[in-house]
């Protein structure tokens, strides 16, 4: 099998993290059949060795690798640059990573916190894909050409589900619905995509967003009724049409785009499920809204408790 050959030469590097099941494991299954060497992140071991052998197989070596994250807390996210170096060491690889997906997501019924104390559908859908990036940054700019992959959905759909301004009570204290809590958090990564790919324009990093379209994963079937109230009529129907949603037909967009195309012209887009440029909504395509988002995500990491360990902790 031809192996996939990054800029300055070398196998492919991929991080694809949220993928031990789903569209992320379907990404990352798909990637390594093309020829890349794949990372991938997940709570579970044992789920992850599971999916690193399926993955592995795909590609016809063994170059694969499973490293256990709790997404949810920043200070594990931040980490795992650390944590992702000395795997690539361990497998004999450089120090780069040419492609980051950032995959992992989910929703909850009702209002949980992390341990840094925030709510968890903010933190897994919006603190993790910056902390995570910012975390392998390094590794991104030792690549002659990375490109950043944030998954996000449909973001005209989502945006109708956020009444009012898109950093209004982020933390959802005064009322929570788990569908206007997953919007806003992946707005607000759309939002963040856009700055970054303003920030870094130039600097040979591509950041992008895509929306796989439906699929029949865990985060699909967490959307339930309580979760989406507007459903609560029509959820038979709209179960019906969720369950036929294909996982590796839907991770072929998230693919395409991190495998293939212009940078120049990826840079900042945001990839539709037909695989075609989509439009942002107003909501995050100022770039006054970008920049106080970048600006919020930076306060949110800096207080998180989970981001200093014991040792600060205690000084």
């Amino acid at each position: 099998m031809t192996q996939a050959v990054g800029q300055g030469g070398g196998t492919r590097i991929v991080l694809v993290t949220g993928a031990t099941s789903g569209i992320g494991f379907h990404t990352a299954r798909e990637l390594a059949a093309r020829g890349a060497c794949v990372l991938i992140t997940g709570r579970d071991p044992h789920r992850g060795e599971e999916a690193v052998k399926a993955i592995a197989a795909a590609g016809g070596r063994a170059c694969a690798g499973f490293i256990q994250v709790d997404h949810s807390t920043v200070g594990a996210n931040s980490r795992l640059g650390a944590a992702v170096g000395e795997r690539l060491a361990n497998l004999g690889l450089p120090p780069r990573l040419d492609v980051l997906v950032n995959n992992v997501g989910g929703v909850s019924p009702t209002r949980e916190v992390t341990a840094d104390g925030y709510e968890a559908t903010l933190a897994l859908n919006f603190l993790a894909p910056v902390t995570v990036t910012h975390s392998v940054l390094p590794l991104l700019r030792a690549s002659g050409s990375p490109r950043c992959v944030n998954v996000t959905s449909s973001l005209g759909w989502l945006a109708r589900q956020v009444p009012g301004e898109l950093l209004a009570d982020i933390q959802s204290t005064r009322a929570y619905v788990g569908i206007r809590a997953h919007a806003r958090a992946k707005l607000l990564t759309a939002a963040w995509t856009l700055a970054i790919s303003r920030e870094l324009a130039g600097t040979g990093l591509v950041a992008a967003t895509v929306n796989p379209g439906m699929a029949w994963t865990a985060m699909t079937q967490a959307l339930t009724p309580q979760v989406v109230p507007s459903w609560r009529y029509v959820y038979p129907l709209v179960r019906f049409f969720q369950q036929r949603g294909d996982p590796a037909k839907a991770a072929q967009v998230c693919v395409e785009l991190a495998w293939t195309g212009d940078p120049a012209v990826i840079n900042g887009q945001y990839v539709t499920e037909r695989g075609k440029p989509g439009k942002y909504p107003p909501v995050v395509a100022a770039p006054a809204v970008q920049d106080q988002v970048v600006r919020t995500a930076k306060d949110l990491a800096q207080h998180a408790p989970t981001a200093y360990g014991p040792r600060r902790r205690s000084s």
